[in-house]
């Protein structure tokens, strides 16, 4: 409220605890207010259009329904490695905490790629220019076989048939 500017900490896979530390440290260092949450989410997995339009994939749902937390050691012995424990989410429990958290006016959650190593990442293929506009890649023809090639087709015409809050569709440039 009142413009104010503040951090929104979701929890990056586990395995990298060093990620999830940062927002703490930059909360100390510079005395922005940090909300934490057990929502895994990555950033490249996340776009926003600055409007209340957040975008992901259904990757998102995926990394929220188990119980494992961030991998955890003292950093000599190994018998202290260990996972944190979390809450498994459904899908309307993720949704919600996004509207929640975030105060989104639209969600949309796409199909993930099959092959792109596990992350679900949507900056994979599209990215905002703007409040207005994604700017997309582009995949070689040769690759129309591929189901991520056919899913990306797809997944970029969801997009522009998205309205911004403008009332318009999203405009895109391929690169």
């Amino acid at each position: 409220e009142g413009d104010t500017v503040g951090m929104l900490d979701f929890e990056y896979y586990p395995g990298r605890a060093l990620d999830d530390s940062l927002p703490v440290y930059i909360e100390r260092q510079i005395g922005l207010p940090n909300f934490t949450t057990q929502i895994e989410w990555e950033g490249g997995n996340c776009l926003v259009d600055g409007t209340g339009m957040v975008l992901s994939s259904d990757a998102i749902y995926k990394n929220n329904r188990d119980t494992y937390g961030q991998l955890t050691w003292d950093g000599s012995d190994v018998s202290t490695i260990n996972y944190t424990h979390k809450r498994s989410l459904t899908k309307a429990q993720v949704r919600d905490s996004l509207a929640e958290l975030i105060g989104t006016r639209a969600t949309y959650i796409l199909p993930a790629f099959q092959k792109d190593g596990g992350t679900g990442h949507v900056d994979l293929y599209a990215d905002m220019i703007d409040e207005n506009g994604f700017v997309f890649s582009k995949m070689p023809d040769d690759y129309y076989q591929w189901i991520d090639y056919k899913t990306g087709r797809k997944n970029m015409d969801s997009l522009c048939s998205y309205q911004t809050v403008f009332g318009t569709n999203y405009k895109h440039r391929s690169i």
